[in-house]
């Protein structure tokens, strides 16, 4: 039997989602990134019908990689969690 999660472990389950923001990577910064990254293999993948999305972990830090409708360079965005600053 799957334990049910209460309701106190759900609003902390949305508040971490909602207090999440995200910075869109350029220039030197992105280029270093992508190098990194397709070096590694991601933690996960999302692919719906227009873009793929992959999720990568480096230094404690997540990154998610958008393929698709961005043009030809892939969009890279940090990830940040503000709930545990």
């Amino acid at each position: 039997m799957i334990p049910r999660r209460t309701e106190e472990e759900e609003f902390r389950t949305r508040l971490r989602r909602m207090l999440q923001t995200r910075r869109e990577l350029e220039g030197e910064e992105y280029d270093h990134m992508r190098l990194i990254l397709s070096m590694m293999v991601p933690q996960s993948s999302f692919n719906s019908q227009r873009t793929c999305t992959d999720v990568y972990v480096q230094n404690g830090k997540i990154y998610h990689v958008h393929e698709g409708i961005y043009g030809n360079r892939p969009m890279i965005e940090e990830v940040t969690n503000n709930a545990a600053k």
